[in-house]
């Protein structure tokens, strides 16, 4: 995360496959926290973190 943050490059996928990816993962991660997978969740969650720092740092000029 901090690479991605310092080098101010995010992953090398387009905007809207991001944004599907993180509403996937947020979906997966939620359905987790219900299901009292707290591990599994917490991964998914982080995925959903990097995946929002990438895209606002690639949506930067």
């Amino acid at each position: 995360m901090y690479s991605i943050i310092q080098t101010q490059e995010g992953f090398a996928y387009p905007i809207w496959i991001q944004i599907l990816l993180g509403l996937s993962f947020l979906a997966v991660a939620l359905l987790n926290f219900t299901n009292k997978r707290y591990i599994l969740g917490g991964v998914l969650a982080s995925a959903v973190l990097m995946l929002g720092i990438s895209i606002i740092v690639t949506s930067m000029p």
